[in-house]
């Protein structure tokens, strides 16, 4: 194992954080935003933090358009302010977060190439935070196959490159599978060279894996025999919450599987829809991460806190706007709207 990193207090960075999670939108505004048109919707973004991306991307884009082009960069700029305001250790705690957008864009690439989307269109599908953005994201997508492009991945994804070589079933669904496999395993390893903070740091990404394995399990329980079904979900040792899971995971009536689920899943209702699902499960962990910031403020907690906050903003703006695009009922997309 590397070296211990240590995370002292600091007061100043989260003030500043605090000021910026005081400048995200708030929840009261979000039914104004679904009553606005696209051209309403950006004029009001203009008005917000939003502003710089928006008034760049303005002069070539409109629209939908305007708006996804101006939200990843926006995400960008918000880490990067982090890492200024934030101590150098804060930084390595930053970037190992940040690898989940890596893991998010080298999908897309895997996904456009099968599609056979041209670079253009695969350019405009990445999330512009991380390293796989940009040239290099093109250079990537350059390559003649998934295998080639595996190969040129950087240094930190090895332990992958090396699964993906003696992977039998090369499918998009398990080169994906192990790619989140590689991602929480990495990341669970690192928050073990970060004494009392990295505790912290691993209950939230625990919770992320608990999220990501009941959305694994209601997908595919019913199109998989069990036996294959667990290969694809992800059980890290010395988890307290695997018994709960491995229980969850041998139910077969949905009447038992949602009594389970929402004993410690309030938010989750019924099992009718995986977005309903998704969004009560981000809801969940939206107010958990609120409680431990409150219970020990000038921790990482306040760093989290904010990015999976903003995280849930963009995606709440993306919904809406993708429904007006659409023409999709309002009342259709509210209860998926996180706040």
């Amino acid at each position: 194992m590397r070296n211990k990193i240590w995370l002292r207090e600091s007061p100043y960075t989260y003030v500043r954080t605090r000021v910026m999670r005081t400048l995200l939108i708030p929840k009261e505004e979000y039914p104004k935003l679904m009553k606005m048109s696209l051209s309403e919707i950006s004029n009001y973004l203009a008005e917000s933090t939003y502003r710089q991306e928006i008034n760049e991307y303005g002069v070539k884009y409109a629209g939908m358009e305007l708006i996804e082009q101006a939200l990843p960069l926006n995400l960008r700029r918000a880490v990067e302010k982090l890492k200024r305001i934030s101590p150098d250790s804060y930084n390595l705690m930053i970037d190992a977060y940040i690898l989940k957008y890596d893991i998010e864009n080298f999908k897309t690439l895997m996904r456009a190439k099968l599609a056979g989307l041209s670079t253009p269109e695969a350019r405009r599908l990445i999330i512009g935070v991380g390293r796989i953005r940009g040239e290099f994201s093109v250079e990537l997508f350059s390559k003649a196959s998934v295998d080639e492009m595996v190969a040129e991945l950087p240094y930190d994804f090895a332990p992958f490159k090396e699964i993906f070589k003696g992977l039998k079933d090369k499918s998009l669904s398990s080169v994906e599978s192990q790619l989140d496999r590689f991602y929480f395993t990495a990341i669970l390893e690192f928050t073990k060279r970060i004494p009392r903070q990295g505790e912290l740091f691993r209950n939230f990404l625990l919770t992320q894996v608990h999220h990501a394995n009941i959305l694994t399990f209601l997908r595919l329980r019913k199109e998989l025999p069990k036996e294959e079904l667990q290969s694809y979900l992800i059980l890290p040792q010395k988890d307290p919450d695997n018994e709960y899971f491995r229980k969850l995971f041998g139910l077969e009536q949905d009447a038992e599987i949602l009594a389970h689920l929402s004993k410690r899943y309030p938010e989750i209702t019924d099992l009718s829809s995986l977005i309903a699902i998704e969004s009560a499960l981000q809801t969940h962990l939206l107010k958990k991460t609120l409680r431990f910031e409150h219970q020990d403020p000038l921790s990482i907690y306040a760093i989290l806190s904010y990015l999976f906050a903003k995280e849930i903003e963009i995606q709440n703006i993306k919904k809406i706007v993708k429904a007006k695009h659409l023409g999709i009922d309002m009342a259709l997309i509210e209860p998926q709207v996180i706040a």
